[in-house]
């Protein structure tokens, strides 16, 4: 079966850098994949909070949820090993958008992994998926 490539877009929106600790790595003793799924949440957040938000659950009425992930792994990270996690959002729609993560280990160069998380709006008060507002999108999308 082939692969399946995560297609990274042209330009990044948001970058940090996370330093991988003991508690990230498997039995195997490099970067599980569990723990580039947290930090991609955590990079999320983060970004989320750059814009003047308090968090990702209290965002103009509603918060946002995750309905899909994909991670694809490209090499391994070692304990100490320093990574920059690179922010892009893609596929914007009334509902949902995709954020896409590549992350680069900055301590021994080369890409560690990709990473696609699809984000839902979710409206608390009636329990449901909602339209995503503008004010947020714009706001996600840098317009603002």
């Amino acid at each position: 079966m082939p692969k399946k490539i995560i297609e990274l877009p042209a330009t990044f929106i948001f970058s940090t850098d996370i330093q991988v600790q003991k508690s990230d790595v498997n039995m195997g003793d490099h970067l599980a994949a569990e723990q580039v799924l947290r930090m991609a949440n955590e990079v999320q957040r983060s970004y989320v909070k750059l814009l003047g938000y308090k968090d990702s659950v209290n965002l103009e009425n509603g918060g946002l949820i995750m309905a899909y992930s994909e991670l694809a792994f490209l090499a391994e990270a070692l304990c100490g090993d320093q990574l920059r996690f690179d922010l892009a959002i893609r596929n914007m729609g009334n509902k949902s958008f995709d954020y896409v993560h590549r992350v680069t280990n900055l301590s021994q160069g080369g890409e560690v992994a990709r990473a696609l998380n699809t984000m839902v709006f979710f409206n608390y008060s009636v329990r449901k998926v909602g339209s995503l507002p503008e004010t947020l999108k714009n706001r996600l999308l840098g317009n603002i």
